[in-house]
This record gives C-alpha cells, structure tokens and sequence, in this order.
C-alpha cells in the first residue's frame, strides 16, 4: 500500500489540499464561514422579531383601549353654556323620559361630552341631546 501524504493549508481564501505533493485545487473552507454567517443572520432575524413583539406589547399598554362611542345614527343636540347652579343632574332631568332613570342620562350626557366625572364648571359648554316629546 502507498503512503498518501495529506497535507491542509489555510489561509484567508480558504483551504487548498495537496495530495501527494500535487494540488488537488481549490475547495474554499467556506463552510465553517457560512455556518457562522448563517448564524449570524439567524440571530438578527430573531433579535428583529423579538424587537417588534415587544414594541407591539409596549404600545398596546402604553395606549389605552378606546371604545367607539357612535350611535347608531346622527343624534341631535343642543349646546348650552353652564351657568351659576346647574348640575349636570339638572340638565339629564330635562332629556329622562317620564318613569326613566337620570342616573342614565347623566351617564349618557357624560359619555356625550367626554366627562371624566359630573362636576361642571361656569362658562363651560357642553352638548345635550334633543328628545321630541319624550318629557
């Protein structure tokens, strides 16, 4: 049996492999190359979409859920400027139907106007819906 001399050089081409003494040509030693650029990739994609999971949980705290408040139709209004002793009661009096509840209509009203709560202010303008023959 012969003895074949094997013998590796690298360099930063790649790896060349002489059989022999002769050159057997080029085989690049890309593969321990291209696994680590592959797992670089790989690594980025997943910081990439561990990124935009977060910023999406982020945002959905950050920002709070909203409601639509539309009616189902257009709904007519009358605006009217707070004076000195009206009470958002006094103005969902004026739209309850008779045997319903103020206590919805100050809640409707509230809903209307964007009201955090039912304290009014002198001066201040809110809107009140218009009921035909309801009171």
């Amino acid at each position: 049996m012969r003895d074949v001399e094997v013998r590796m050089c690298v360099d930063s081409a790649g790896c060349r492999f002489a059989v022999g003494g002769e050159s057997r040509g080029m085989m690049h030693g890309v593969w321990h190359h291209d696994v680590a650029r592959r797992n670089a990739w790989h690594a980025r994609i997943v910081v990439a979409m561990l990124t935009l999971v977060l910023s999406c949980i982020a945002y959905s705290m950050a920002v709070p859920a909203m409601e639509a408040d539309s009616a189902t139709g257009p709904m007519e209004v009358t605006s009217y400027t707070v004076g000195p002793g009206d009470t958002l009661w006094s103005y969902a009096q004026t739209i309850t139907p008779r045997g319903g509840n103020v206590n919805d209509a100050v809640d409707e009203l509230m809903r209307v106007n964007q009201l955090d709560s039912p304290a009014l202010q002198v001066g201040q303008r809110i809107v009140v819906p218009v009921r035909h023959g309801d009171a």
